[in-house]
Formats: structure tokens, sequence, C-alpha cells
């Protein structure tokens, strides 16, 4: 505290003159006032509320002309000097969140007395209450910020309290007053205490009456069990820190919803606080879902050694000021989330529509739309169902920027296939000389194979490399296998070796994104058919006869010498197994891979939306 600031404890060392000669009653000087009796100056309109140390009264201060409440002292109270000393240290601590004392004085009945601002509004006690039993319209005006922005107002003025040598010892929700238009005040200064700073170089007064002190020796405490700090329990030395327990206690109250010590006797109470409380503390939070700021300044507050508590209100304040300042970033990019999500919700209908066809441009507003309400707030509901419900709803027409990335695929597929196919023709070209080492028997059938294979090689080949042609280079080749299957007919006949060479053309060919869906299959049926559908009719020689338990082939365009027939079967056959073999393990890996990233892909859209919701796609409950 700066040294010109006046010394409150010496203020409260002054001494003070009773007029009507009461020495057991505290001494104030009513030189300066006059005689004006109270009554003469103040008019009662009706009691406020009742206290253990005096009672307070809605009165008219008729000199001032202002309505002001009056705190009276009962008689019954054996010990007046707390309750001057609750008025002195009111009125000497000027903040606007301390109701400032106006008067301080005797009425005619010998009654001490203070006067003070009538302050209008609803104890944090009764905010809590009706909250906790649901009441709508408590809900309404007392949201979660509005009450840490009150306690923020609560902990500075403590922090001010705290500056000037007073430590409140009462803290509790019933003591702390938020006002009709935001006013935030701290109630019931009675048993306020000086405590020693040495930082301020402040020594404690003996202001303490002689019933405190008897009190203190006796091991008898004050305060309210449930927020009183274990050293106020223990009956230590008091500072700052012993508010700040206090204040961690009303901070778990506002944002847990229940008492922080809920044990039914004042004992047990005490044992609670004395054992510590971290672990409630965090147990509470987890269930409650409670930010961890928030979670960390509770602990921070209510530690049981206050060596590890906040050094001060203000610190506390500080760590709530922090945590605001963000959760009013949160709460604008919620509430921009919400836009977002209706903006989206909005375009969904045109975008699924089944009347008058689905809108691309609507999908897309939707899916834009959605995805920054996400962005925004990853927990807004209805932008994850919108967003779910596109993602589950395909589009019943390829858009054209997807139809530009399918004609890129297929250019790359066609290349892929291309090389497939350039491999199996290479094996039956790597085949041709074994015709001539057979010995060739029909010279024509034998060129127009070897044409088929050049054809066929080149033009598959050609259909990887320029797409633009691609279908009429793969026509070509496809009529290149059907005469080279026509040609192996008049080799080994149309119902050996011929069918699996067919088979093997048809699913390499079949593979390429310009061969067509069905034409390989019926070439390669054709291949087989017709050369066998010619000898039953006639046309063509046969190529099988049989005698009993013997089927013989005739070769019609080769010789059938043993071991270059033997040759061209085995390692026809070792060809046919690599080329379809070959096929299967790439079009396998390239399956394998487009599984990984779908999957993948998904695992990712999944962590952008709620489980919830993804439970309800899966069942189909997703609107």
């Amino acid at each position: 505290m700066p040294k010109s600031e006046p010394d409150l404890a010496k203020t409260l060392e002054a001494p003070l003159v009773q007029p009507h000669g009461n020495s057991d009653a505290p001494q104030v000087d009513l030189s300066d006032t006059g005689e004006v009796a109270a009554a003469r100056r103040y008019i009662e309109r009706s009691v406020l509320g009742v206290g253990g140390m005096g009672e307070v009264r809605l009165v008219r201060d008729d000199r001032i002309g202002r309505d002001v409440a009056m705190k009276v002292a009962r008689s019954d109270v054996r010990d007046p000097h707390r309750f001057l000393r609750e008025a002195r240290v009111q009125g000497q601590l000027e903040h606007p969140a301390i109701v400032p004392v106006y008067d301080l004085a005797y009425d005619d009945a010998d009654h001490l007395y203070f006067t003070m601002k009538r302050v209008r509004g609803v104890t944090l006690e009764a905010v809590l209450v009706g909250l906790g039993a649901g009441d709508a319209e408590m809900q309404a005006a007392y949201g979660r910020r509005k009450l840490l922005s009150a306690f923020v107002s609560v902990s500075l003025a403590l922090e001010f309290a705290h500056s000037r040598g007073v430590v409140h010892r009462d803290l509790k929700p019933s003591n702390m007053m938020l006002g009709d238009f935001g006013e935030v005040y701290v109630l019931d200064w009675g048993i306020a205490k000086l405590f020693h700073d040495e930082a301020e170089n402040r020594i404690e007064p003996d202001t303490a009456t002689p019933n405190e002190k008897n009190a203190t020796a006796s091991g008898t405490v004050l305060g309210t069990p449930g927020y009183m700090a274990p050293e106020q329990i223990r009956g230590d030395e008091l500072d700052a820190r012993t508010d700040v327990y206090a204040l961690g206690a009303i901070l778990f109250e506002i944002v847990c919803g229940e008492q922080l010590h809920q044990a039914r006797s004042v004992p047990l109470l005490a044992s609670q606080t004395l054992a510590g409380i971290s672990d409630r503390v965090r147990s509470c939070c987890r269930e409650r879902d409670v930010p961890p700021e928030l979670e960390a300044a509770i602990l921070g507050a209510t530690m049981l050694d206050r060596e590890e508590r906040f050094p001060s209100a203000r610190a506390l304040s500080n760590a709530i000021e922090r945590f605001l300042d963000g959760d009013q970033d949160l709460e604008r990019r919620r509430a921009l989330a919400i836009e977002h999500a209706a903006y989206a919700k909005a375009a969904l209908g045109p975008a699924l529509s089944e009347d008058e066809g689905p809108s691309d441009a609507a999908r897309a507003v939707a899916m834009l739309e959605a995805g920054r309400a996400i962005a925004l707030d990853p927990t807004c509901a209805d932008a994850a169902s919108t967003l779910a419900t596109l993602m589950t709803t395909p589009p019943s027409t390829v858009p054209p920027a997807v139809h530009a990335r399918i004609d890129r695929y297929r250019a790359r597929d066609a290349a892929v296939a291309g090389s497939m196919g350039m491999f199996g023709w290479v094996v039956i070209a790597c085949l041709s000389p074994f015709i001539f080492w057979m010995g060739v028997r029909d010279w024509p059938l034998t060129v127009l194979g070897i044409v088929a294979i050049t054809v066929g090689a080149i033009t598959t080949w050609g259909a990887g490399r320029w797409p633009a042609y691609g279908k009429l280079h793969m026509r070509i080749a496809l009529f290149a296998a059907g005469a080279l299957l026509f040609v192996l007919a008049r080799l080994w006949g149309s119902l050996l070796y011929t069918p699996g060479v067919a088979l093997g053309a048809a699913i390499a060919l079949g593979s390429h994104p310009f061969a067509g869906k069905w034409w390989p299959y019926v070439l390669a049926c054709v291949g087989i058919v017709l050369p066998f559908g010619l000898e039953l009719a006639g046309v063509i020689a046969p190529s099988y006869t049989f005698d009993g338990a013997t089927m013989t082939i005739h070769a019609h365009l080769t010789n059938l010498p043993r071991v270059p027939t033997l040759a061209f079967l085995a390692l026809g056959d070792v060809g046919l197994v690599l080329s379809v073999g070959l096929y299967a393990l790439t079009v396998r890996g390239d399956l394998q891979r487009a599984q990984r990233r779908l999957l993948l892909q998904t695992w990712q859209l999944q962590q952008l939306l709620p489980q919830e919701t993804l439970a309800g796609t899966e069942t189909g409950k997703v609107k």
C-alpha cells in the first residue's frame, strides 16, 4: 500500500466518545452532527433482515432525501465493539464492490447504528439455489459467464481489502449481492480482521475486543464451516490466502452447482477441510465437464497448504479473466457455427431433392457451410448431422469436376492395362519360333497369326499412350485376339489349349478402360465356338477323331513332332499362368491400396463428427 494512504489500523484505534455516558459502550463522538436524534432524521419504512449482531432496516434519510439501509446493533449483543468495528472497517474500505457507510451514531435508545447505501438485488446464494432447482428465470438471467464476471469483481474487492490489511473471514454466497443493474457487493464485514503484512510493514493493532481475544485463546474460531480455510479452523494466524480459500469454495459452487464441502455436521465439515479436497475437486470437475482452466483455478485456490495456493485474490481473478477472454471467443465461435450450420441445413434440401433433381451448387454450399461450422465448433450437432447425411448420400449424377478426374484416372489405368496387355502379347510372340520348329503346314494361317500378334501388341500399347484413340485401338486389338484364337484352334483344336488362352486374353484385355464391358468375353467365346461350329458343319476339317478310348488331335497349322510340341505346350502353359497371375497380382495390389486409402479417408472424416452422429448414420437415423 502506498505510504500516502491513511493507515486503517490507526484510524480504528482512534478514541470515540459516547455522549450518553455509558462507559460499557464504545465511545462515539457526535459533536460534529449536533444533537439531531436518529428518530428525527431517519424515518423507518420496513425491516430488510436480521443478523447475528443486528437488524437491517430500510429507512428514509429526511436530511438528504433518500432511502438508505440502517443496521442497528441488537440490544442483547454482549460485544458492541465488534459491531462498531464492522461499521468502521466497511466505511473506510472505499471500493465499488463494498457498500459505502454514510453515518455512524447512537439512536435515542442508545443503540449503536450505522447507515449505508441501500442495495437492490439478489444474493449469490439465492441465485445458486434457483439454478440448482432449474428455475428458468434464474437460468436466463444468470449464465456462467455472468457469475464468473461477478466473481472477478468480488475477488478484486477482496484484493483491495487485503491491500488495506483486512481479511473478511466470512466469505460465502449469502454475503455476495448481485445488483439489479450489474452491481456486485461484498457484504457483512462483521468479523473482518486486520492481519500482519510484513511487506507493507503493517502491524496489527490491539483492537480486538476482550471477548474476541478470549475466544481465540480458547480455540473458538469465527467463520462459516464449509468456506473456512484450514488455518482458520486450526486457529492459526490469518492472511489474504484465507479469503482466497473461501473464494475457491465459492468458485467450485458456481461451476459445479454444489457445495465443496457437503458434510451434515460442523465437526465433519472441519475434518473434511483439514483433510484436503483436491481429489473431490478433480472428480466433480471431470463428471461435470468443467473446463480445465476453471478446475486449475479451483485447485489453486483451495490447496490445503496455503503456501501452495494463489498468493492473492488478484492472482485468482487474473486466472478467471484469462478463461473468460478465451470463453468469450469460444462463445462467438459457437454462435458463428450455429449460423453456418443453419445455412448448410437450408441447402441440404435442394442438394438431395428428388422432385426437381439434386442441385450440385446446393450440395457444394451445404458441404462448405457444414465444414465451416465444424471448423468453428467441432461439437456442433446440426453441422455434423448435415455433413454425415451428405457424406453418406452421394450425388445421383457425376459432377463435371469428377468427370475430369475420372478421365485422368482412366488414362492412367489405360497405361497400366496397356503394359499388362503388352506382356501377354510378348509371351505369345516368344512362342512363335516354335511354330517354325514344329514345321508349318498352312502358311496363310501362320502369316495371319503373326500379323494378329503384331497388330494386337501395337494397338494395345497405343491405347494406353493415346487415350483419344483408345477405343479404336482396343477394338483392333480385340479383333486381332479373335484372329489369333482362330489360328490356335487350327493348331490344337477349339477345345484344348485355346480356351485357356481365350480366358487369359479376355481377362487381360477386359481390364482395359477402353475395351468395353462385354466385347473381350464375347470375342473370346466366338474364338472358341466359331472354329468348332465350322468343323461340325464340315466347312473345315475336324481337329479331333475318336477310336474307342483314343482321341486323336489333327493339327492343320503345323506338324506335331514330339520335342518342339512338348516345349511349345510347356512354355505356353507357363507363359499363360504368368500373364494371368501378374495381372491378378496387379489388380489385387490396386484394390488393397484403394481400400487402404478409403479406410484412412473414412477414419479422418470420422474425426470431424461426434460418435453419436456416426452411430446415427450407421443405423440410418441421421436426418
